[in-house]
């Protein structure tokens, strides 16, 4: 099994293939002779970052989004966008809307894009 970190809340000093962090998460695990991507982050930085490593995710063929927050599952549009193939699983509760407080009274959504998920054939509800 191999784990490839596309995106996280940092990245290394010594980071010679010049990648980008951002809040959130965003691995690339091989195992068995399949690919899984395993959350994508808040925007479409793991597809970017993939480029730099070298990593197709064209190739995919699951993609498991751990939670309904923006920060793991946020890059999903981006991920339908290059990869036509991959089966989605998600949690029943992640299609949920989410709320955070700014200022600890101003609501602020955090979830994920409802449309996306409403629409889509390829996601599976775990």
């Amino acid at each position: 099994m191999k784990i490839t970190v596309l995106a996280e809340n940092s990245v290394c000093k010594t980071n010679s293939l010049d990648v980008k962090a951002e809040n959130g998460l965003s691995l690339f695990i091989e195992f068995d002779k399949r690919k899984i991507l395993f959350d994508t982050g808040q925007s479409d930085l793991f597809i970017q970052n993939a480029e730099k490593m070298g990593i197709d995710l064209s190739q995919v063929d699951y993609l498991v989004i751990s939670h309904g927050h923006f920060d793991h599952g946020g890059g999903l549009k981006h991920f339908l966008k290059i990869n036509k193939k991959a089966k989605i699983f998600l949690h029943i509760n992640a299609a949920h809307k989410f709320y955070t407080k700014i200022f600890g009274f101003i609501p602020y959504y955090v979830g994920l894009d409802q449309k996306i998920i409403v629409q889509n054939s390829r996601i599976y509800f775990i």
